[in-house]
């Protein structure tokens, strides 16, 4: 019998993460919502469209009939900006009756305060001066609230903007309050710049209801950006997503966090099914899922709103966050509490809701097709019976169950989803290919569709199947150290093993889970006196700058110094052994005394170490890189240290720094990539008088 899965903590846990206290939510428009879905392609509308729109936030038309109730509340619609840049989309097909009755909406009112541009670098707490931004409890009814308070709150929040931007407005706006609501509309305010200058209305909606002063302060700090995104050119004609996802991301960040804004970050959290680009205010979460990867998302502001189209958009403002944006893009709406922070999106609002997530079933033969359009999120629990499940996906894709093993890139990877996660063949047939990781279900699946989609598959293949498909390993000498079995006949891992896999994830001594794509020479583990010492070489794959690939291994064996390496020019195997600098085919095996040893694996190399740890370096079947699996001594296990060391409660989970220190938990996972890679990373990089390696002419560590 042959043990295909590696066995996480030895079992399936027996007991799960805390509940989320978030709840499943299925969207549900609301009828501005509804109303706002009939766009076309980069917010393009239908001359009925606009009318209606225009009706329902600002006011009546002439020879346009209101739209039959339901009609939305004025929280529902908030700002009114896209009703009026549709009705620009179509201003040559309006009468002149309706022409005239917008530009009246619009045009600044007589008693319109002008406000002039406030110089970059001002202060917001400057003397003498009262700070309305630092206001809190509801605001005064609308007749008991001066134009000149409403200025003072703008101004506000035009200092918190040009600083944060980098940038100040360069004309002047000028603010004013409608009298009354009109007709059935429903805005609570809008902005625009049809008469040169970009003119705020304030309606009395906005202040006549009781209010918060975050919700006042928000709303303005949404209207006030889009003076400043005039600047840079009309909204009319741009992508609704960047014009009003950039506004009300602003406001909040400016002004909020607010109700208003809480309402529009749970639609974006449970519409999963609506691409991005059909989104309109609800953008501020692909804006906030920016900031929350440590990106300075004003510093992009300026560069997504002039993009030529959505795509060059998107790019604009998600490529500087890399591809750990795409990959957790998906997961975050996830909404699990119970998970690390890439399931569990944040934000500034209070929010209890999450997208409702598919079930897969998983057939225990046979196949389920997947597919995720561009711009669009999937997320699912897979639930099966079957031994082996085979997920291949062309995209961005990860898996996580509740022990916490988790796995990006699902290109074309099995796992063992038996109970228990040991796979082992029937007797008589045999396996040869990377050892399975074991996938606990009930597992989330997350899916990204980024720029092109996502299409894929989950299979589900019995053990009996899958060992007869793969050929036979080649015979490999036998008779290793006492206790153990020598060569391909030894169950790589028979317990929890420690390792380092893929692109690469990190699996350590007590079966914690985390990524590490840094670029060097690394200490992977070492014991108390350095006479055991195993060490990974990572490299960058390709042209990608947030990839990186385990491209040799070596380890420190009764003194002797064991790598392997892959390259292009390697042995059958797809790796090439250097026993202290030099290169052995391994034709039988070699014996390095005090029960250590290398010999050929099925699918790689097996090194066995005296103090009873041994090390798999396991070929890919693609020829670019290893996976490296350790099956520490109890020992090494338990006072091992290195990136694959043990990890502590109440701390970072990540194993310690070589003196021991811990390093604290942190919030955001900008602060968590600052310390893996600021801090545990270079702690634990080899030095030229450390390394185990060999080194081509002109290469160091």
């Amino acid at each position: 019998m042959l043990v295909l899965g590696v066995v996480a903590a030895c079992s399936a846990p027996t007991t799960s993460p805390s509940p989320s206290a978030n709840s499943d939510a299925v969207y549900q428009p609301n009828p501005w919502q509804q109303l706002l879905s009939e766009a076309g392609p980069n917010g393009q509308v239908s001359l009925d469209l606009a009318l209606k729109a225009f009706v329902v936030a600002i006011g009546p038309l002439p020879g346009v009939s209101a739209p039959q109730p339901p009609l939305p509340t004025t929280d529902e619609i908030g700002p009114g900006e896209l009703a009026i840049e549709w009705v620009q989309q179509h201003w040559g097909e309006l009468t002149q009756e309706q022409q005239d009755a917008v530009s009246a909406y619009l045009a600044p009112a007589s008693d319109a305060i002008d406000v002039e541009p406030l110089p970059l670098g001002t202060s917001l707490w400057q003397p003498g001066r009262h700070n309305l931004i630092a206001a809190v409890g509801p605001f005064a009814p609308f007749d008991d609230t001066p134009l000149d308070q409403y200025k003072e709150i703008l101004r506000d929040s035009e200092i918190v903007i040009i600083n944060q931007l980098g940038r100040a407005r360069t004309r002047n706006y000028s603010i004013s309050v409608n009298t009354s609501q009109v007709g059935e509309a429903k805005a609570l305010a809008y902005a625009n710049d049809w008469f040169g200058s970009c003119a705020i209305h304030l309606n009395p909606f906005l202040v006549t209801t009781p209010r918060t002063s975050a919700e006042i302060k928000a709303t303005l700090a949404h209207e006030l950006f889009h003076c400043f995104q005039y600047e840079l050119g009309a909204g009319a004609g741009r992508d609704m997503w960047v014009v009003e996802g950039e506004a009300e991301w602003v406001g909040e960040m400016a002004g909020g966090p607010s109700r208003l804004g809480a309402d529009w970050w749970t639609a974006y959290l449970t519409s999963k099914s609506v691409a991005l680009f059909d989104r309109t205010y609800d953008a501020v979460g692909f804006f906030q899922h920016v900031a929350e990867r440590g990106t300075n998302m004003w510093k992009l502001l300026d560069k997504t709103y002039e993009a030529a189209n959505g795509a060059a958009a998107f790019h604009a403002a998600a490529d500087s966050s890399g591809q750990g944006f795409l990959y957790s893009w998906s997961s975050g709406i996830f909404r699990d509490s119970g998970l690390a922070g890439e399931w569990n999106a944040q934000g500034p609002w209070t929010a209890n809701f999450r997208a409702a997530r598919e079930e897969i079933i998983v057939p225990q033969t046979g196949s389920v097709p997947f597919e995720v359009e561009p711009y669009k999120n999937r997320i699912g629990v897979i639930q099966t019976s079957a031994d082996i499940v085979n997920i291949k996906m062309d995209g961005f894709a990860r898996v996580r169950d509740l022990s916490g093993f988790s796995q990006d890139g699902l290109t074309d990877v099995n796992f063992c989803t038996q109970s228990g996660g040991t796979c082992i063949c029937p007797p008589g047939s045999t396996y040869q290919g990377p050892i399975l990781s074991p996938l606990h279900v009930p597992a989330y699946l997350a899916i990204t569709g980024a720029t092109s989609g996502v299409t894929g598959s989950l299979t589900g293949v019995s053990l009996e199947d899958f060992c007869q498909t793969n050929p036979s390993p080649q015979a490999s000498p036998t008779g290793g150290p006492t206790g153990r079995p020598g060569g391909s006949s030894s169950p790589p891992c028979p317990r929890g093993c420690a390792g380092s896999s893929g692109e690469p994830h990190l699996r350590t001594v007590d079966n914690v889970a985390y990524d590490f794509q840094g670029a060097g020479e690394y200490t992977l583990l070492r014991n108390a006196d350095s006479s055991v010492e195993i060490q990974s070489r990572q490299e960058k794959r390709g042209e990608s700058a947030d990839i990186s690939v385990n491209t040799a291994v070596a380890a420190l064996v009764n003194g002797h110094r064991v790598s392997v390496y892959v390259g292009p020019q390697r042995g059958a195997s797809g790796l090439e052994v250097h026993v202290d600098g030099v290169v052995d085919d391994l034709a039988t095996a070699v014996d390095l005394g005090s029960g250590g040893r290398v010999v050929r694996y099925a699918s790689g190399v097996e090194i066995d170490l005296p103090d009873g740890s041994v090390v798999y370096a396991i070929a890919l079947h693609t020829p670019c890189c290893i996976n490296v699996v350790i099956a520490p001594s109890d020992s090494l296990r338990t006072d091992g240290a290195g990136l694959l060391g043990n990890v502590a409660a109440g701390v970072m989970p990540v194993p310690a720094l070589p003196d021991g220190t811990r390093l604290p938990r942190v919030e955001t996972a900008h602060d968590r990539f600052v310390a893996v890679y600021g801090q545990l990373g270079p702690a634990w990089q080899v030095t030229d008088a450390t390394s185990l390696f060999d080194y081509e002419d002109g290469k160091t560590s």
